[in-house]
């Protein structure tokens, strides 16, 4: 049977040396024919989620083949799904779990909002027609938010830390936001092979300066101009979490057929997971 030959993964990683390791002793992890039995299983058995529970075959949605953003159950990718998984892994179905999400007008932001009625969305909404259009979606800055101290159980950001200009200071307010012992979740394009992060621009006295050629991702907020990608994460972003106040923080690979979870050059999802 296909399915034997199927991992299931849930693994922590906490530098470059063991996800090496890792590498070479499951050498599927970047075999693309390995990528396709994932889909394949995927198209024959649909998906399972810890957060949305079983969804068929009938109703996933795959177009085209970068299936960490295009392997879509209940509107949410693969990257997405794992780590709304990972909020309900962590918190369960406890109401009072007092959640931020740094985006308001996505599936994810939908669902976290139907199950928990203090989890908090919001956008980066920086002009005053930003706000008015978007309006009453609050905006954030996450290098400088106006949330008291130990506001939240958990922060999450889906593929936002790539476009600030700083991710120090990102990661200090997202650690002084967080009670201790509350987690940050995070994604984000994750140069797994590398120890540094690969600085792509800088903002310097207001004006940005490019180091690489400009690079732009999608943005709900803004689909037709996108936001600019400042930095790609390497393994350091582990250290940079310990020295912005995080007491513990490591790299969860998580790859799953059962869950539909996969990348296209990868078999899975890196996911950042840092405690206050």
């Amino acid at each position: 049977m296909l399915e034997e030959t199927l991992q299931e993964v849930r693994q922590s990683f906490e530098g470059l040396a063991s996800w090496r390791e890792f590498v070479a002793a499951n050498p599927w992890t970047y075999e693309r024919a390995y990528i396709e039995k994932v889909v394949a299983s995927v198209r024959r058995n649909g998906v399972f989620s810890e957060f949305h529970g079983p969804t068929p075959a009938e109703l996933v949605d795959i177009v085209g083949e970068n299936y960490r953003e295009t392997l879509a159950a209940n509107g949410c990718s693969s990257r997405v799904r794992a780590v709304i998984d990972e909020i309900a892994l962590t918190v369960g179905n406890k109401a009072a779990a007092r959640i931020l999400a740094l985006e308001a007008v996505t599936p994810f932001a939908l669902a976290l909002r139907g199950r928990y009625p203090y989890a908090m969305t919001v956008e980066y909404l920086p002009t005053a027609k930003d706000r008015a259009r978007f309006f009453p979606i609050p905006h954030c800055n996450i290098m400088r938010s106006e949330f008291p101290d130990s506001a939240f159980d958990i922060v999450v950001s889906n593929d936002v830390l790539e476009h600030v200009p700083s991710l120090g200071d990102a990661l200090r307010e997202t650690c002084r936001i967080l009670r201790p012992g509350g987690i940050c979740l995070a994604t984000f394009p994750f140069a797994s092979g590398s120890e540094q992060t690969v600085v792509r621009a800088v903002l310097r006295a207001g004006a940005i300066h490019h180091l690489l050629p400009a690079e732009y991702h999608g943005n709900p907020v803004d689909p037709s101009g996108g936001s600019l990608v400042f930095a790609i994460p390497a393994w350091d972003v582990v250290s940079a979490c310990r020295t912005a106040g995080f007491q513990n923080a490591e790299m969860l690979f998580v790859s799953s057929a059962r869950r539909g979870i996969t990348g296209s050059d990868c078999a899975g999802v890196h996911i950042l997971r840092a405690t206050a």
